[in-house]
């Protein structure tokens, strides 16, 4: 696997170099794409936290790639790379991975034979004869890898049983699809014009996942669906959740309480005609009612029933379900959200909800950042990024700087930049971690086999000595000029800490970079004769 991933790389070196070519966010994504799925095959299989030999050899790999993507010379310390580009250390990678190959336990069917062979809550109910003995305490990887996610979770199908006519059910359920920004404001106001009418029932919907006004501190998610009628409130009802869901989670599972109230109004009132269902969420109304496999199946397969009931007893109904923007006018919004907060504070049931499969995955994604984290606090940071860049540990995201430089920075709806050449990306990281063509980088090379570094070498070209990054950045009359013009905009900075602590002084020193090339190349006299 290592060299096959290494042979990727140096693949990939034909798209790009330190001068032109893919830029941080590409070069990353093509790694990610194309290099770790094969450094990383087959991990599930072998790695269990111990094989430390193994592991360095992937992490090898690992640093010529991290290298090529920061545009970095070889001596450059790997370890502030990983963070600034959010590559996890190998052997969290591996972790991470085994770990969310556990979840596809889930999409086997009950009559698959590895959930036969695993028993227990896996199959409690097997339905055909396993053809080899199992031992019931044998160690193998299939259950080690089992171990890692609990039993119980929802399950995905591949084949559900859906009721006749889902997901339309003859044209009767409608799902719009999230309009263009510039039809939303006019959508808007169609929906606020028949909320005052009253003439048609509007169910809003909203969740939250929150601790507050909760004396033991555990983080709550509820959904409240709330009615409006005849330019009044029906009614509303409220669900508590559980405790281990993400947002995406809680976007689709608010439609369970809108339908028991959809329900409870159809039962109560001789009402004849569409209903509208109102979501935040512009990706939910997709989610509703597909069948797919997916994270959240299970709820569409929960939904599709409650609704083939409900038109089934109600004939003289017809649903409308639609996203809408946050306005003054669509109080429904507002009164959700104060419900939901409310329905926070109440005691939980003592049936406890397995975690959802969204959740699983960023607790493994947060158990890896938190492991990056206590590395960082423990071991030495020697590194000069650490003292600029990189002062605080990792937060399992791409450093800001990076992301402008790839990406633009994005204020109100406008990007304010335009794409920063490959050559002053590769610069940027050279001088955050202080392996770049400044003297400071020359004296580093004092060896007996080596002679003394001249004065010439080391020393910038206004005459300072050694030239080192906070000299280049901050200080040298050279560059005086486009320092005001970019680094002075909420005053010029005294420490290299202040240029990378607000996305607009990191703007700016993308464009001192590109303006004055400083530090770009050699100087002539580090040539040789």
């Amino acid at each position: 696997m290592c060299n096959r991933a290494r042979a990727s790389i140096k693949a990939l070196q034909l798209l790009s170099n330190s001068v032109r070519g893919l830029d941080f966010a590409q070069w990353r994504l093509a790694y990610n794409a194309i290099c770790l799925p094969v450094l990383t095959y087959g991990c599930q299989l072998w790695y269990t936290g111990k094989q430390k030999k193994l592991t360095n050899k992937l992490q090898v790999v690992q640093n010529e790639g991290v290298r090529l993507i920061a545009g970095a010379f070889r001596t450059t310390p790997r370890e502030p790379l990983q963070q600034l580009f959010n590559i996890l250390p190998i052997d969290l990678r591996l972790r991470m991975l085994t770990d969310n190959s556990a979840l596809r336990l889930y999409r086997l069917q009950s009559s698959s034979q590895v959930l036969l062979r695993l028993g227990g809550d896996w199959a409690p109910n097997p339905s055909e004869p396993i053809p080899t003995p199992v031992r019931s305490k044998a160690k193998t990887a299939l259950r080690a890898l089992a171990s890692r996610v609990a039993a119980n979770g929802k399950r995905i199908e591949a084949f559900p049983d859906l009721p006749e006519g889902a997901p339309r059910w003859e044209d009767r359920v409608l799902i719009r699809v999230p309009l263009k920004r510039e039809e939303q404001e006019a959508h808007k106001e169609h929906l606020v014009n028949q909320y005052n009418a009253g003439n048609t029932p509007q169910i809003f919907m909203a969740g939250v996942l929150s601790n507050k006004g909760r004396h033991d501190g555990k983080s709550i998610t509820t959904a409240v669906a709330v009615l409006y009628h005849k330019g009044s409130e029906w009614g509303h009802t409220e669900c508590i959740l559980g405790e281990k869901l993400t947002q995406t989670d809680i976007e689709v599972e608010v439609l369970c309480p809108a339908l028991l109230l959809l329900g409870d109004f159809a039962k109560e009132s001789d009402y004849t005609g569409p209903m509208q269902i109102i979501t935040r969420s512009p990706t939910a109304p997709h989610s509703f009612l597909n069948f797919t496999q997916h994270a959240t199946q299970h709820a569409s397969l929960e939904f599709a029933q409650k609704i083939d009931s409900l038109l089934t007893e109600h004939p003289q109904i017809s649903l409308i379900i639609e996203y809408a923007k946050r306005n003054p006018g669509l109080v429904g919004f507002k009164r959700t959200r104060l419900l939901a907060q409310e329905a926070v504070k109440r005691l939980l049931t003592n049936e406890q909800q397995p975690p959802s499969i969204h959740y699983q995955r960023a607790e493994t994604k947060a158990a890896a950042v938190r492991a990056w984290e206590q590395r960082y606090q423990e071991n030495p940071r020697l590194s000069q990024a650490y003292n600029s860049a990189l002062v605080t540990p990792p937060d399992g995201r791409v450093h800001m700087i990076l992301q402008i430089a790839s990406k633009g920075l994005r204020r109100k709806g406008h990007t304010f930049s335009h794409r920063v050449p490959r050559a002053v990306q590769s610069t940027l990281t050279r001088l955050i971690t202080g392996h770049a063509f400044i003297g400071a980088y020359r004296l580093k090379f004092q060896r007996k086999n080596l002679p003394p570094a001249t004065e010439e070498e080391v020393a910038c070209a206004c005459g300072a000595v050694p030239e080192d990054t906070e000299h280049v950045l901050l200080h040298c009359p050279l560059t005086h000029d486009q320092r005001l013009r970019h680094l002075s905009e909420d005053g010029l900075p005294d420490s290299l800490r202040k240029l990378f602590d607000s996305p607009r002084r990191c703007l700016g020193l993308l464009r001192f970079l590109e303006e004055t090339q400083v530090c770009a190349r050699p100087r002539p006299a580090w040539e040789p004769d």
